[in-house]
C-alpha cells in the first residue's frame, strides 16, 4: 500500500480562496480543531506508553495495570488492542465527517474543494487501513509478547501517528473556512 506519498503535501489539492467568507465561517472550522486536539492528546498518551513499555516501565505482567490508568482502558479489554477507545473514536470521527459532513461539504462546494474532500476521503482509508493493523499487532502481542511483535506494533502506531498527525493538519487548513461557508455542520 503506497500510503506514505499521502503525506506529501506537494501532492495535496489546495483548498481556493472562498471570496465573502467571514469570521463567522471559520467557527465550525475552530470547532472542528479543537475535536482533533482531543485525538492528538490521545494519541500522545498512547505513545508516552508505548515509550514507558519500551523503557521498561510497566513490565509486561503490569501491562494491565498501567492501563487501567488510560481513559481508554475498557476499550483495550473489549477490543484487545493497545489503543482501543482511541482507535473506535478515530473511526467514528471519519465516519461522520466520510458519511456526514464530506457529503455535504462535496455537493455544495466548487472543484477545489470537492478535489480536497476526495483527498480527504481517501486518506481516510489509509488511515483505517493503519488503525486495523495496529489492531491486529495489538492482539498479536498480547498473545505473544516477543520482541520482535513490540516493535512491528510500535512502527505501526509510529506510521498510523505520523499520517494522522499530517492529515489532521491538512484538514483543518483545507476546510478551515470552507465548513462555515458551505453551511456544514460539525
Amino acid at each position: 500500500m503506497a500510503t506514505i506519498t499521502l503525506l506529501d503535501d506537494s501532492t495535496r489539492p489546495i483548498a481556493p480562496k472562498l471570496e465573502g467568507a467571514t469570521a463567522h465561517h471559520e467557527l465550525p472550522g475552530k470547532h472542528l480543531k479543537m475535536i482533533h486536539r482531543y485525538h492528538l492528546q490521545e494519541l500522545n498518551q498512547v505513545r508516552r506508553f508505548l515509550d514507558e513499555f519500551e523503557a521498561g516501565e510497566p513490565k509486561l505482567a503490569e501491562l494491565s495495570k498501567a492501563a487501567s490508568t488510560l481513559k481508554m482502558h475498557a476499550s483495550m479489554r473489549l477490543f484487545g488492542n493497545l489503543c482501543g477507545q482511541e482507535c473506535e473514536m478515530l473511526n467514528a470521527h471519519h465516519s461522520i465527517e466520510s458519511q456526514m459532513m464530506f457529503p455535504v461539504l462535496h455537493n455544495r462546494g466548487n472543484d477545489g474543494i470537492k478535489r480536497v474532500v476526495e483527498r480527504l476521503m481517501a486518506e481516510h482509508d489509509i488511515i483505517h487501513y493503519f488503525l486495523k493493523e495496529l489492531e491486529i499487532k495489538a492482539n498479536k502481542i498480547q498473545q505473544n509478547p516477543a520482541t520482535e511483535n513490540f516493535e512491528s506494533l510500535k512502527e505501526t502506531f509510529k506510521n498510523l501517528e505520523k499520517i494522522i498527525r499530517s492529515h489532521f493538519k491538512y484538514e483543518e487548513t483545507q476546510l478551515e473556512v470552507a465548513l462555515g461557508f458551505y453551511g456544514v455542520e460539525i
